[in-house]
């Protein structure tokens, strides 16, 4: 992406929120972007995202600590004995409050990433096809569901691409049902990622002994076998 040029941001929140298409996403100069410019700025602007939620965080905690100190020593040291029970029990109840946050149960959204769609579509390949794929490489897996999932004789590869989109529009049920076709055994060139994917759309649909039993299928150095391993013990309490 040309560092000299600035995404549109109102275009581009636009666009996340199914508003225009992307093609309507554009450089403030008004100038377009690649498909590739587009994945660069929507995996940015989330980043961007979470770093300022975090920041959010960590400013509060420093700032409720920072003010409990002043009135600390602004109270008349007789009473100071007071001042200090009183901050430790706001401290507490601050602390509880942070305890929940951060032990709160597992949100799916925090575990679904979108995975780079690798195929590349030919001239004589059918609309729908080619239109498919582009619609999930652009993450607009709703459309890309409702094209790919009328076209007869899919390989793997696109099925697998069809279960994640199923999945980001809360279609559980049909991707376990595409997951489990295509197989996690070796034979399936995306066998480790389906094995993470069918253990989130179970979770999904609401079985989590089922979720629990595909996250444990992934291996040391697996493809998100971290995440896995974080994932089952939040599931597990």
């Amino acid at each position: 992406m040309p560092l000299s040029k600035v995404v549109d941001i109102a275009l581009l929140e636009r666009y996340l929120a199914d508003e225009i298409p992307a093609k309507e996403v554009c450089y403030s100069d008004g100038s377009p972007l690649s498909t590739d410019e587009l994945k660069k700025a929507v995996d940015n602007y989330n980043d961007t995202i979470v770093q300022l939620e975090g920041a959010a965080l960590k400013a509060q905690l420093q700032d409720s600590h920072e003010h409990l100190v002043t009135q600390v020593k602004q109270v008349p040291s007789s009473r100071r004995w007071l001042a200090i029970a009183a901050s430790v029990v706001l401290i507490g109840v601050f602390g509880t409050l942070i305890w929940q946050r951060i032990n709160k149960p597992p949100v799916f959204s925090d575990y679904f990433d979108h995975f780079d769609q690798l195929l590349t579509y030919r001239d004589s390949d059918s609309t729908n096809y080619s239109d498919g794929l582009e619609a999930y490489s652009l993450r607009n897996y709703q459309k890309a569901y409702t094209l790919l999932e009328n076209i007869e004789g899919l390989t793997d590869e696109v099925k697998f691409y069809l279960a994640i989109s199923a999945l980001a529009i809360e279609k559980p049920k049909e991707a376990i049902l595409i997951f489990e076709t295509i197989g996690t055994d070796k034979s399936n060139k995306f066998y480790q990622q389906t094995q993470w994917y069918l253990g989130l759309a179970h979770w999904q649909n609401g079985d989590i002994d089922s979720a629990l039993n595909a996250l444990k299928g992934i291996s040391p150095g697996q493809f998100k076998y971290e995440e896995a391993i974080e994932l089952q013990e939040k599931l597990f309490r």
